[in-house]
């Protein structure tokens, strides 16, 4: 032999890539079978090994890869060493995603992909968090690395073994064998008979990631002809020359709250059928409401029902969500249309409402107040999930949202509101702090019912509210779920991985005492219809732009539509007599009659056939919203124009201590200069109370300060720094704070409510403004449209 280091090189390759493949081959076997017991791993690996193509080509190809590098830079040393450990590298990662593929396709149903990562905002939500903490708790953890280690060892004394087997052959000679061997053995795996096992278990995670990243965003539904028409989804400006819907306006009702239950399908929610006694405030209500049984989100992700219920629209079929890839389209909201007819409007959300960037979304969408759990007050701790490196997992007690929400009702005196409340604790993995009643066997469902029941009580917070403040009767409350949950129905968990009914299916409430008493209706709903049947009830006509339809009409839709773009690209529909399900990246249909079969367990479809006659309704919905979509972005992109920031006036005050306390100002990072607000009332606090009876006196002492910007555009970050804390309460007494009323930009008022503090302990803010105790900086995020009027 020529040289014995690159060919030791390449006998460990061969030794480690073929124990790779059977550690992949025996993590197979879980993936197919989860719950297998110790005594039929043996029979389950015969069984499913001949299956097991993709892992036994993937390591193939990462052998021939560096055994050919091996063979390229056989006369440099260094370069066979670098080669081995780069090997090296690229097996212990594949046997290592291997083994957390178990867990990740038990929860999602398939393979992590790119279009995964995105949904989960690279990795910085909270269901993203927890879910990669149980595919690698302290078990799963040890276990990884033993296999990784075992797989190492074995493959380092596999390939001593090799190289004295072949010690006195030439390289053509082991070169023949090895590839005479693969070939062999390739042959026989690819002619045994395979099982009968769902093509996403056998997929090899790490070959299904890169593929992600090249699949199409754009499947054949967006290009094949469809004869049908456009009537289910046209906007209101296309429905115009036709009848329209009997109006359904209340008199009586003035205000409207729309009650969000997090990820709540319709089978938990005791008036739609629900077996678990954990709705009972929703049950109590019932007897006051119209409920349709046949509702369905858009999408099985939060950004995007909320998207369809503020803006009355199908979103953008992508699995880029519109708040982080569009945030700035301005989409006319229902809170825009009631806004500007007089309406306090504010929304309250238990979560973090940073995630996918929906606070700024947000900004310029109507709403006054935005709350989230940075600025909701609670006599609870927040569930705080989040680090340094993983973001938006924070959340605070839903009952205590309902106590924000009820408490900025009460503040409404004869102006009208549209408030909206969106619950947190359902969201996986349902964390609710507090000990778990007993509902179910199963470990999540059951924490997930005990998280509902908090839902529930928060509904009930709502609701008493409203009836302590007199405007139960004059308020119409909408209740619905913004997609549903999975627990294994049909394989898949959590949500957003199907669009089976578990998670599309979801509770729709329109309560109004004086109106309705417990109808429940079977037309088809989607989110998109909230919007102009709230409207209607109000006697107010809905924007030409939207497409729903208003549910107490005449006119009933003969579909609704939804998708799931990040397990493949997922289509469906409901008529009134069948569901169908298509999967365009396998082209796979299924179809269902939900009246015999609402569980979706027999598929009506034939094995391998897919009707273009069901495709055609998927087809025309989906060809129109990509046009759509695409005719809003680009009346965006025609109307940008510089938006120029001139002047910055703080509306602030504060408490003085040897000298007043300062704010610095900076714009996008830049100091637009120190204000010290020379209108704090002196202090002399030594106590907390002292603290907070001064920072009283000091709201009703505030004084206007003016900065000029000259040359400032399209700002998107306004900081206010207060930069000189000072406590000498152990002394003479005194404690330096300073307190901001309101923050305007060229004259327009700014909703402070909407700023964070990046020290939550450090200072408050609410509806009143922001309080500042300690070394603090307040922040505001842009777009300010108000610069462009």
């Amino acid at each position: 032999m020529r040289s014995l280091s690159y060919t030791f090189c390449i006998c460990i390759i061969c030794a480690t890539g073929l124990f790779a493949w059977l550690c992949l081959d025996l993590f197979r076997v879980f993936i197919v079978q989860p719950g297998l017991q110790a005594a039929n791993i043996a029979k389950a690996l015969l069984q499913i090994s001949p299956a097991n193509h993709e892992d036994f080509l993937s390591m193939l190809a990462i052998v021939a890869l560096f055994s050919g590098l091996c063979f390229l830079f056989k006369k440099s040393k260094i370069a066979i060493l670098a080669i081995w450990l780069a090997s090296t590298l690229a097996f212990c990662a594949s046997v290592a995603f291997g083994y957390a593929n178990i867990e990740i396709n038990r929860l999602l149903g398939e393979p992590f992909t790119y279009q995964w990562l995105l949904y989960a905002d690279f990795l910085k939500s909270g269901d993203a968090r927890s879910a990669l903490n149980e595919a690698t708790n302290l078990k799963d953890a040890a276990l990884m690395i033993a296999s990784v280690c075992a797989v190492l060892l074995l493959g380092l004394g596999g390939g001593v073994l090799l190289r004295n087997a072949f010690r006195n052959a030439n390289y053509r000679q082991v070169i023949s064998w090895a590839f005479g061997a693969t070939l062999g053995f390739g042959a026989l795996q690819l002619a045994s008979a395979s099982p009968d096992i769902p093509a996403l278990k056998l997929k090899n995670p790490t070959a299904y990631f890169l593929a992600s990243l090249v699949s199409s965003s754009h499947p054949v539904l967006f290009t094949m002809k469809s004869g049908t028409g456009n009537q289910d989804f046209e906007t209101f400006a296309e429905v115009n020359a036709k009848p329209e819907p009997t109006k359904a306006s209340n008199p009586k009702i003035k205000n409207v709250i729309v009650f969000v239950l997090e990820s709540t399908p319709w089978e938990y929610v005791q008036p739609f059928g629900g077996r678990y006694p954990v709705t009972p405030n929703l049950e109590k209500y019932a007897p006051n409401a119209m409920m349709f049984t046949n509702a369905y989100a858009p999408a099985p992700a939060t950004g995007y029902s909320l998207f369809s219920l503020f803006t009355s629209l199908y979103p953008e079929i992508s699995y880029q969500s519109m708040s982080s890839q569009h945030p700035t389209t301005p989409f006319t909201t229902i809170a825009n249309v009631l806004h500007d007819k007089g309406y306090s409007t504010g929304f309250f959300w238990s979560a973090d409402a940073r995630f996918q960037s929906f606070d700024i979304f947000l900004n310029g969408k109507g709403f006054d107040s935005l709350h989230d759990y940075r600025n909701i007050a609670c006599d609870r701790a927040a569930l705080k999930l989040s680090d340094a490196r993983w973001k938006n997992m924070d959340l605070t007690y839903d009952p205590c949202t309902a106590g924000d929400i009820s408490a900025w009702i009460s503040r409404q005196s004869d102006k009208p509101f549209f408030g909206v409340m969106m619950t947190g604790m359902t969201h996986y993995p349902y964390e609710t702090g507090l000990p778990p009643a007993h509902y179910a066997d199963d470990e999540k469902l059951n924490a997930y019912l005990n998280a509902l029941k908090l839902g529930d009580e928060a509904f009930g917070v709502v609701m008493d509210g409203l009836v302590k403040s007199g405007k139960l009767d004059s308020t119409l409350v909408v209740v619905l779920g913004d997609h549903g949950e999975a627990f294994g129905q049909h394989g898949n968990f959590v949500h957003a991985s199907a669009i089976y009914e578990e998670n599309m299916h979801i509770p729709l409430m329109l309560i109004d005492g004086t109106r309705f008493t417990g109808e429940k209706s079977e037309r088809l709903a989607s989110v998109i219809d909230i919007a102009p049947t709230i409207l209607d009830v109000l006697g107010m006509a809905p924007p030409d732009e939207w497409q729903g339809r208003n549910l107490l009409g005449s006119s009933e839709r003969k579909h609704v539509f939804f998708f799931s773009p990040w397990s493949g690209y997922k289509f469906g529909y409901r008529s009134i007599d069948k569901k169908v399900l298509y999967d365009a990246t396998a082209n796979r249909l299924e179809t269902y009659n939900l009246n015999d079969d609402p569980r979706e367990q027999k598929n009506l479809s034939a094995p391998g056939e897919v009707p273009i006659e069901d495709l055609e309704p998927i087809a025309a919905w989906a060809q129109y919203q990509d046009k759509l979509m695409k005719a809003h972005f680009a009346k965006e992109a025609s109307t940008k124009r510089d938006c120029p920031l001139t002047r910055i006036e703080v509306e602030a005050g504060g408490t003085d201590v040897e000298g007043p306390p300062e704010l610095l100002v900076t714009v996008d990072g830049k100091s637009a200069g120190t204000i010290a607000l020379d209108s704090a009332i002196p202090s002399k606090a030594k106590t907390k109370d002292d603290v907070r009876n001064e920072m009283q006196q000091a709201i009703h002492h505030l004084k206007k300060f003016v900065l000029d910007i000259p040359g400032t555009v399209n700002p998107q970050k306004i900081s206010l720094k207060f930069t000189n804390d000072k406590w000498a309460g152990d002394t003479s007494g005194g404690d330096r704070n300073a307190f901001v009323g309101s923050l305007f930009l060229n004259g327009a008022v700014q909703p402070l409510d909407q700023s964070y503090l990046d020290d939550d302990s450090a200072g408050v803010v609410n509806s009143d403004g922001i309080a500042m105790y300690r070394d603090v900086t307040a922040t505001l995020k842009g777009p300010f449209t108000s610069l462009c009027k």
